[in-house]
């Protein structure tokens, strides 16, 4: 829908502002241009009047417990889980550490968590590309 309006309407617009419900989220104008404001009046724009295909949604399925998936599986992983975020975790790796030593391990074990997201975030892109 984006790339589609923006095509449509001939804007210069914020590539990170891909979300519709912000596509005007910051002042959209050529380089150079003098700044002015249009308010705009009339009936709302017709969406199906765009030539624009609907967006594939899959179906996420859950999985087994410890079941392992191929990179094209779909199946949401289990730390992504409710479950998972609500279980009792052991902490007795932690005994005996300082404060400095425990605040290392958590911040070794945060990275590796967002080096493991940013690989399924990635897998999700390359799914939906294709």
């Amino acid at each position: 829908m984006w790339d589609a309006c923006f095509e449509r309407f001939g804007s210069v617009g914020d590539s990170a502002c891909r979300d519709a419900s912000r596509i005007y989220y910051r002042p959209q104008r050529a380089e150079g241009a003098p700044h002015f404001v249009e308010v705009g009046e009339g009936d709302h724009l017709d969406v199906s009047s765009l030539s624009v295909s609907r967006p594939r949604w899959r179906e996420r399925s859950r999985r087994a417990r410890g079941t392992v998936t191929s990179k094209r599986d779909t199946a949401t992983p289990y730390f992504l889980s409710e479950e998972w975020w609500n279980e009792p975790q052991d902490l007795s790796r932690f005994e005996g550490l300082s404060d400095t030593e425990k605040a290392r391990v958590l911040l070794e074990e945060f990275q590796e968590l967002r080096r493991t997201l940013r690989l399924i975030a990635d897998d999700l892109d390359a799914d939906a590309k294709v």
